[in-house]
């Protein structure tokens, strides 16, 4: 693909010949470029820098022993290397359906999925570059004890 702004050209392969997702990769490309021009080089992340830095100011918090289960739980699935601008959609599904495969109940899945969402607000909040991802919604049945 080929794009080009301000009378610069970027060539990049989209590795697919499928044309909506090679439409959208260059859509995104050219976004990229667009925000870099405007904000400068933009600060990158990894989702495990990312997941110790939001959870470092809640170490001390009633819930800091469910919140780091929560955090270790996800690292164990989604590699903690990968940058959250390489984060997609696919990932946080994928994640879902492992932890649905263990026997996690919904309630715990859907509190993972908050913690991915979180992490990658606060990420997004503090200027770094944070994918556009659409997060899994989970249902939890309302089921009281008397």
């Amino acid at each position: 693909m080929n794009v080009e702004f301000k009378d610069k050209k970027y060539v990049r392969s989209t590795k697919t010949d499928h044309k909506p997702t090679a439409r959208k990769l260059a859509e995104d490309l050219y976004r990229q470029i667009q925000l870099e021009s405007i904000n400068g080089r933009v600060k990158h992340i990894t989702f495990k820098q990312a997941a110790e830095r939001y959870f470092k100011p809640r170490k001390d918090s009633p819930s800091a022993s469910g919140l780091k289960g929560t955090m270790n739980a996800v690292l164990r699935i989604i590699d903690g290397n990968l940058k959250l601008s390489e984060l997609s959609t696919k990932h946080l599904y994928d994640f879902v359906e492992h932890r649905r495969s263990e026997g996690m109940k919904p309630q715990t899945i859907k509190h993972g999925v908050q913690f991915i969402s979180a992490v990658m607000k606060q990420a997004k909040r503090e200027g770094y570059a944070v994918a556009d991802v659409e997060v899994p919604t989970i249902s939890v049945k309302a089921t009281r004890l008397i």
